[in-house]
């Protein structure tokens, strides 16, 4: 199963990995991402830390807690918008 996961919060959980010296295991297991997938993204973001720059929706997940994305990450209409 594949799910693509919006570029700012990507950008925001390596942020806080390879800045703020966050633990990679528990932010993947916070926000219920595989790890494999996050170490990728952690390699291509310290390779060039503006890969995940974009110009997707500026609330794009940018302030929500782990707890708050588990959440609107099971709502069923999130569910349904999101690619599988």
């Amino acid at each position: 199963m594949s799910v693509k996961y919006p570029k700012t919060l990507i950008k925001k959980l390596c942020e806080d990995i390879c800045i703020n010296v966050s633990p990679t295991l528990k932010t993947a297991d916070d926000y219920g991402i595989p790890i494999k997938t996050l170490e990728k993204w952690i390699t291509a973001f310290n390779k060039d830390n503006h890969c995940f720059d974009s110009d997707d929706n500026p609330n794009d997940f940018k302030s929500l807690t782990p707890i708050q994305f588990k959440q609107l990450y099971t709502n069923s209409y999130i569910q349904s918008c999101l690619v599988f």
